[in-house]
């Protein structure tokens, strides 16, 4: 089952990639999308209280929201 599990996740990963380059289309929309995923991640770690994903999306947030201020200023 480890095998199938390996194969499924590279799939998964390989398919979310993909679908946020599409989004992104060279103009930056990508961040508006990720920031919500993250967002949402955010908040379900919370209140799961998984200390390691809520560290991990708030360094994702700040990255994106200085993107924001980047390309915007």
């Amino acid at each position: 089952y480890s095998f199938i599990s390996m194969l499924i996740t590279i799939l998964a990963v390989a398919t979310y990639s993909q679908a946020i380059n599409i989004i992104d289309g060279l103009n930056g929309l990508a961040l508006g999308v990720c920031l919500t995923i993250f967002t949402s991640l955010f908040i379900l770690s919370y209140m799961y209280e998984d200390h390691l994903l809520n560290f991990y999306c708030l360094i994702f947030i700040g990255l994106i929201l200085g993107l924001f201020i980047f390309f915007e200023g």
